[in-house]
């Protein structure tokens, strides 16, 4: 049998660490009573011994057994002469060692000399200081530690004897020269022995036996669950790797050291399972797990007899675990420490994204370890000298199967010390209950990132189509990041969700260059320079930032440039009509020494919206809470921007705009911002309506500071009205200066008389100017309302001119130019259209767009007509992504089993699959967590906990279309998860269709909840959500009714309208708004009419779903058009 005797630990520390450490192995008697003492000058040398088998004696380039032996220095009088010492060890050549010796300075790193093989003597010239007390002080420790030369070492003898090993030391100034000890004992090589194994084998060889931590030494089985090996290990049969060292040491963990180089690989049909071991490397480092295709890989923690918990440790590797196609990799309550990547699924053979291995990772640490608590810069590097961690986790070409999530609640993920935590290259992933921290900065792209999603495909710009979904609604299982440049970096990404993320101390909290689909919904961002910075980004592709707090601070410092933004987009959308909206909706940004709430340079369609709040924590100079600078067809709707102080808002503005044509700035409410609106060169077509200034010192400044600035500052084709102004707020209402007469004469600037204010209140302008100003009496109410709150058409007016622009602008760019004042034959079209007049075959321009918008071609269409902010469809990627997410149900949903630990979930459809594993976690009346869910194995527990929901799902509220959707899914749901596909009645699978084939406008979520159980339990269905959610092009004639369903006329309507059956007689209706909102209920008696007649004049214009109900029971559902 051959021992493993002995390997090196480079040992580093401060002082107090290693003098606590020490003193403390005296107290508890831990190190051995090998001493001799040699005493000068007050301080004492003395010889020690330890086993150095634990990172706990202070930092250490690796994790295994090692032999120390030394010299330790303490005080001995009062008092003690500092100075210059020499200390040496001297041990004899024939202990066959590969020495290295560590001298320990304080508060410094250790500096090490590598000695040669065969030196017997070992010095060190230290300074110690003087001192005035007796004491135990450990200032320095001179340490050897040893590790074998060559794995055959059998002859070697087992201890060093106590007379041919000396300690000195010698006060270098003093005359007493030099003072020398022995070890009063023989000196052991090893506190504990360790099988060495080398070679090729294949584990049942190797550790032998039938049953788990059973190995091939036959003299002790004992010391079997503690090896160090050379070589290959294959694991071709199940194996359970684990447990504690022996039983008389209950709490330390079996061990496995492999020699750098050294792997194991998990072959097919196979599964591993490390529970509560570590694995580690000597002097170098190991190549890691492979898991094959259809093999298994499990590291979970162990539960030893005294009940301690036994986290299980991979460490060392060059990638830790690897996993190929196929491959399955489950990780609960497991450390991965100083593996260059944690995580490794390497790129696919065949270049395209079709591989599908299982990760599923819970309650994992993924970390450059350190014992440095206090400051991160003084931690321990890796073995791999001057290198970092590179990842926790790195996949490529991953189509499904990834996952991050929590295995109890609060036992999440964490990812620290690293270049990064995650790096996604075009693959599927959902990432929850993790958080990324202390990500460390190298200087190179790949750096300081809490996720890295990178979608790039060959050359720029083709991109692969895969999504990656950060957070969740769950509060348990949300994603947080602190301390790093950047939170999520998105390289030439096509699909990112991130959803209620916390995320805080970084630099940029998303960065993306050539972002495609990007949707941010509930995230908490704290940044230093952006909390999102977009920089270009693929046409045909949407993106909406959402009810997000944006709190904005400035990490650089500086004041007089644009340095730090809440949002800052630069090109985000080049040409005409190939891009969709991006929106910006509902947010809350916070200028804490910002430059910038929103910054968009050279953008094309942003649409700031819906009650954006915009308020200072700290006044700014040059600080602007919206600023577009190029670009065209902006839109600045219905925000909230609120200044504490103008006072201190030197050069500070609410809402800038610089050469945009076509911008729209309406219905905004800006207050106590020194500047409130200012439009700066040449911004023909802008329509500034409907805007409330409360105060400041300028309302609306035309051109810069000064004549000169503002030459190039050219009003033209403009249209200004329906604004309001608390002139007793102003110092002035509104202000153009120019030096060149014809800017003035190209200037309008119009205000009505019935806008609220009196005549005195209008706006103030240098009366050598006045000629650019106007007054309007046509009352602005007739051309121009705001809506009291979101959601709301943008803007609510059937008529104006812009409205028509903006209209068919955004949506079928060859239908008309922009003339010199306003769109004029299309204009009339679009007029003729809405009251129903139009020949389509007159206009075959017009007719084109209306049949892109039907077949849902058209990019963006927004809400015209059903006087909603968006029509929601699935545009071309998520309706293959659904379809996608459709099939994989298809696929999996016969194979769910309580056996099988690996995922099956969908990971790419648009608010689509219900969530069948964790119903009970839900909160917020039940509410599936319908996004990016996944389908997981079912076992008894879901089973029995399936009355206790149902009782929750029964006391639901069903006054509205959504909730009575939703309460009818979940309990066919239920009856799903009990009992199967055979348990689902007839009768429930066409209350499913049925609800399948709503619009998920008016049905909400539900609806696609029941697409997926209809795809379940019938194979492959198709819903056309572009037909149940089509508008209505023209007038419905008057016509007969079909059997079983609903006349409904005029439609559209001005408010009245005819309901009629063709048998029967209705009893009762309901009105439901496009957000599942009851509007009107009514009922009529048993008196055999049937016609209705109902009146919606008085509420807003829109789409609405009306349900009625006739004499037979008949439900029929019409979709009405309130003009």
């Amino acid at each position: 049998m051959r021992f493993f005797y002995a390997y090196g630990s480079v040992r580093r520390a401060h002082t107090h660490i290693i003098s606590s450490f020490f003193m403390l192995l005296l107290v508890m008697g831990c190190m051995a009573s090998l001493r001799g003492q040699a005493i000068t000058g007050g301080f004492i040398a003395s010889f020690i011994h330890q086993n150095a088998d634990s990172d706990q004696h202070g930092p250490s380039y690796v994790n295994c057994s090692a032999l120390e032996i030394g010299v330790r220095v303490e005080t001995f009088t009062t008092p003690t002469n500092g100075g210059d010492y020499q200390i040496c060890l001297n041990i004899p050549t024939s202990a066959n060692l590969d020495q290295f010796l560590v001298v320990d300075e304080p508060g410094d790193f250790a500096f090490v000399e590598f000695l040669p093989f065969g030196n017997s003597s070992f010095c060190a010239t230290i300074t110690l200081p003087a001192t005035d007390f007796t004491g135990p002080l450990v200032d320095e420790i001179l340490t050897l530690t040893a590790t074998p030369i060559a794995p055959d070492l059998a002859d070697a003898n087992p201890f060093i004897s106590s007379g041919s090993v000396e300690v000195t030391i010698e006060e270098l100034a003093g005359t007493q020269g030099v003072q020398t000890a022995n070890p009063t004992d023989d000196i052991p090589f090893l506190l504990q022995e360790s099988p060495y194994l080398a070679g090729n084998a294949f584990l049942d060889n190797l550790f032998g036996g039938t049953t788990p931590n059973e190995f091939s030494d036959p003299a002790n089985g004992d010391i079997g669950k503690r090896i160090l090996y050379d070589g290959t290990i294959r694991v071709r049969r199940d194996y359970t790797f684990g447990g504690t060292i022996t039983s008389i040491n209950p709490d330390e963990g079996s061990k496995l050291t492999l020699v750098d180089g050294s792997q194991i690989i998990v072959e097919s049909n196979t599964t591993l399972i490390i529970e509560g071991a570590t694995l580690s490397s000597c002097r170098g480092m190991w190549n890691g797990i492979t898991v094959e295709n259809n093999a298994t890989l499990i590291i979970r923690s162990f539960i030893a007899p005294d009940g301690t918990e036994l986290v299980p440790v991979i460490r060392d590797a060059i990638n830790a675990v690897t996993v190929r196609n196929g491959g399955n990799l489950i990780v609960e309550n497991a450390i991965f420490a100083n593996n260059r990547n944690g995580i490794l699924v390497e790129e696919s053979a065949s270049g395209n994204i079709d591989q599908n291995p299982t990760v599923v990772v819970r309650g994992a640490t993924f970390e450059q370890s350190t014992l440095a608590t206090t400051d991160q810069l003084s931690r321990l590097k890796p073995p791999f000298v001057d290198d970092e961690v590179l990842a926790g986790a790195i996949f490529h070409d991953v189509q499904d199967g990834i996952l991050f999530s929590v295995l109890e609640p609060n036992d999440f993920n964490h990812f620290r010390n690293m270049n990064n935590g995650i790096i996604f290259h075009r693959s599927f992933a959902n990432v929850r209950a993790s958080i990324f921290e202390d990500m460390i900065d190298d200087g190179t792209l790949l750096s300081s990132n809490g996720v890295v999603v990178d979608d790039t495909d060959g050359t720029l710009p083709s991109l692969a189509p895969t999504q990656t979904v950060i957070g969740s609604y769950d509060p348990n299982k949300q994603v947080t990041f602190d301390n790093m440049h950047t939170a999520v970096r998105l390289i030439n990404n096509s699909n990112t969700r991130l959803i209620e993320t916390n995320i805080d101390n970084v630099d940029h909290g998303v960065f993306g260059d050539f972002v495609g689909h990007l949707r941010m919904t509930g995230n908490h961002v704290t940044s230093n320079i952006s909390g999102v910075d977009i920089n270009a980004r693929f046409p045909d592709i949407n993106q909406r930032i959402r009810d997000n707090v944006f709190v904005a601070k400035n990490g650089s410092g500086q004041v007089d440039e644009m340095s730090a933004f809440g949002i800052r987009l630069m090109d985000v959308d080049v040409g005409d009509g190939n891009y969709d909206q991006m929106v910006i909706r509902n947010n809350d940004f916070i200028l804490d020494g910002a430059t910038e709430g929103v910054y968009a340079f050279n953008s094309q369609g942003l649409r700031i919206e819906d009650q954006n709040s915009f308020t200072w924590a700290e006044n700014t100079f040059i600080s602007d809470a919206i600023h577009f600078e190029g670009g065209s067809r902006g839109l600045i709707y219905n925000n909230l921007i609120q200044g504490p102080d103008p006072s201190g808002f030197t050069d500070s503005r609410g809402i800038y705009v610089s050469g945009m044509p076509i911008a729209r700035v309406a219905c905004n409410t800006i207050d106590l911002v020194e500047k409130n609106v200012q439009f700066f060169g040449k911004n023909p077509g802008v329509l500034f309506a409907g805007n409330l200034l409360e105060g400041g010192g300028i309302g609306l400044k035309l051109g810069l500071d000064g004549a000169g600035d503002s030459d190039e500052t050219e009003i033209s084709e403009q249209v200004h009205y329906a604004n309001q102004w608390n002139n007793s707020g102003f110092v002035l209402g509104a202000q153009h200066e120019s030096s060149i007469p014809i800017i003035l004469d190209r200037s309008l600037f119009r205000v009505d008389t019935e806008n609220g204010n009196d005549p005195e209140y209008l706006p103030t302008v240098p009366l050598d100017n006045i000629g650019w100003f106007e007054i309007q009496t046509v009352p602005s109410s007739v051309e121009f309302t705001c809506p009291v709150g979101p959601p709301s058409p943008i803007p609510n007016d059937r008529t104006n001119d812009n409205f028509v622009t903006d209209v068919i602008a955004d949506t079928y760019s060859t239908t008309g130019i922009w003339g010199s004042s306003y769109w004029t034959a299309d204009y009339e079209v679009y007029k003729m259209y809405r009251l129903g007049l139009i020949d389509s075959t007159a206009h075959p321009d017009f007719s084109n767009w209306m049949i892109d918008i039907n077949n849902s071609d058209v990019p963006a269409y927004y809400a015209v007509e059903e006087g909603m902010t968006e029509l929601f469809r699935l545009d071309s990627i998520d309706q293959a992504d659904y379809d996608l997410s459709i099939q994989r149900i298809r696929d999996f949903s016969d194979s769910l089993s309580s056996s099988q630990e690996a995922l099956y979930y969908a990971t790419t459809a648009a608010d689509s699959l219900v969530l069948l594993n964790q119903l009970d976690s839900l909160t917020r009346e039940l509410e599936t967590e319908y996004d990016y869910a996944f389908f997981a194995g079912l076992d008894s527990t879901v089973a029995a906990r399936v009355p206790g929901l149902e009782a929750l799902n029964n006391a639901l509220t069903t006054d509205s279309l959504f909730k009575t959707n939703r309460q009818s899914v979940n309990t066919h749901t239920f009856t799903y998860l009990t009992s199967g596909k055979l348990g689902l009645s007839q009768s429930a699978i066409n209350d499913l269709k049925v609800i399948a084939d709503q619009c998920p406008l008016n049905g909400g979520q539900a609806v696609y909840a029941a697409r997926s159980l209809v795809n379940i339990v019938e194979g492959p269905s198709y819903f056309n959500d572009s037909l149940a959610c089509a508008i209505v092009p023209e007038n419905l004639p008057v016509k007969e009714p079909q059997k079983g369903s609903a006349l409904v006329y005029p439609n559209p309507t001005d408010g009245l309208v005819v309901l009629r059956l063709e048998e029967g007689y209705i009893t009762s209706i309901r009105l439901v708004d496009g957000f599942g909102r009851v509007i009107l209920s009514k009922s009529w008696s048993n008196d055999g009419n049937v016609k209705r007649e109902i009146d919606l004049s008085r509420l807003p214009s829109g789409m609405y779903s009306l349900e009625i109900t006739g004499s037979d029971v008949v439900i029929s559902t019409e979709r009405i058009i309130l003009q």
